[in-house]
């Protein structure tokens, strides 16, 4: 009886597998964080931009301005991912829109700011768009 040869895996063949799986895992990771990241910012973006045009149509359709707003007349609070809580300001003749990251996920951006002068900002001096404004918008 002659004895057959079993193919097989060996070990160093194994290791270049896991080795590559790795590297690859190692690249791709941080895109995918980044992405991640970038989504959480589309959300409270569109939340802002959403309750932008809310008080925009109600001082159009009810001759108000700013200063005669009702902050409790619109709706604030979590986004529908719970990723960011939305909140109103009111200061005169401005109002400034601000989405607060709700955990430490992404650093960059943990306030979002946007005024009724369409000035977007991550910090509550309504500081024109610079490097990292950008980035978070």
């Amino acid at each position: 009886m002659l004895l057959q040869k079993i193919k097989a895996f060996n070990l160093i063949e194994l290791l270049v597998v896991i080795g590559l799986v790795s590297i690859l895992a190692g690249i791709g990771y941080p895109s995918y964080s980044r992405l991640k990241a970038q989504s959480w910012r589309s959300e409270a973006h569109a939340s802002l931009v959403a309750l932008e045009a809310e008080i925009e149509r109600k001082m159009l359709e009810e001759g108000l301005d700013v200063s005669s707003l009702n902050i409790a007349d619109f709706n604030t609070g979590l986004t529908p991912n719970a990723y960011y809580t939305t909140s109103i300001t009111i200061n005169s003749n401005i109002y400034i829109l601000s989405a607060t990251a709700t955990s430490t996920r992404d650093p960059l951006c943990q306030v979002i700011f946007i005024e009724n002068y369409e000035r977007k900002s991550i910090n509550d001096n309504g500081v024109e768009a610079d490097a990292s404004t950008t980035q978070c918008w």
